[in-house]
């Protein structure tokens, strides 16, 4: 999406769902990336961090007070954030209308691949699992070359070398899975349990840490809504109730809205 702010610089906002990041550029020239899981408050954040690269800030030379001057900076700043987080919202709008002509619950490709690699694991699977647009594709065995790839949109494989088609099978079982755990009737029995959360951490190593949910799938989609850097979510455990990260944020422990 390209628009033209208030000091008629033409930007260009674009979202990258298989890296799940947003750039915005001038001229080809980065301004600044954020998450696909950014909120208003974390890209002022990022922006206040690290600036907004190659945008013309006024000049208070065209301003009598200082104040204006940092008036019209800050309102700037809030077009490019209103830009990034229309961006954002588009395809979730958009999802949001098809989901109303549909019956059943929308899944997103995600949530499949992260429920597919749990599967794999805990079934001692060396399955890659990865998106490339509405596409997963990865393979089992790199040196007998068993690779799929499987349409997400219309949830048929494409093709699957994997032994007995494994991969695929996988990947339709993650979607029952997610359906079942998403259903009105299973929701009505389920009470919230705290669950600790193993992922790969950005920087190297793994992580843990403990989220609300009323079940396995729904304790994955938690930790990744709170940790958008970190990656395989992976391995939920029911513990003993104890502090989450949003308790801690909510009793004034902790100064971000979202862990790293």
């Amino acid at each position: 999406m390209k628009t033209t702010l208030s000091n008629n610089q033409e930007i260009e906002i674009v979202k990258n769902e298989e890296r799940r990041f947003i750039t915005v550029t001038v001229n080809g020239r980065k301004v600044i990336t954020v998450s696909t899981s950014c909120t208003r408050e974390s890209i002022l954040e990022e922006i206040e961090f690290n600036g907004l690269k190659h945008i013309k800030e006024p000049s208070f030379m065209d301003y009598k007070k200082l104040e204006d001057c940092a008036q019209a900076c800050k309102a700037l700043t809030e077009e490019v954030i209103d830009a990034i987080l229309a961006v954002k919202n588009q395809k979730e709008a958009e999802s949001v209308k098809s989901e109303e002509k549909e019956t059943a619950t929308a899944t997103t490709i995600d949530e499949v691949v992260e429920v597919a690699k749990g599967i794999a694991q805990e079934r001692g699977l060396n399955i890659s699992f990865m998106i490339r647009e509405n596409i997963i594709e990865g393979g089992r065995n790199l040196k007998t070359s068993e690779s799929y790839e499987f349409d997400f949109e219309n949830q048929s494989v494409i093709y699957d070398k994997t032994r007995d088609k494994v991969a695929s099978a996988i990947i339709l079982e993650a979607i029952d899975k997610i359906k079942a755990s998403d259903s009105p009737k299973s929701d009505l029995n389920q009470t919230v349990k705290y669950y600790n959360v193993t992922y790969d951490k950005k920087v190297g190593g793994a992580g843990n840490l403990v989220v609300k949910a009323r079940n396995e799938i729904e304790a994955l989609k938690n930790a990744a809504n709170i940790c958008f850097t970190g990656s395989n979510f992976r391995d939920p455990v029911v513990v003993e109730k104890q502090d989450t990260f949003a308790d801690i944020h909510e009793n004034g422990r902790c100064g971000r809205n979202r862990m790293n």
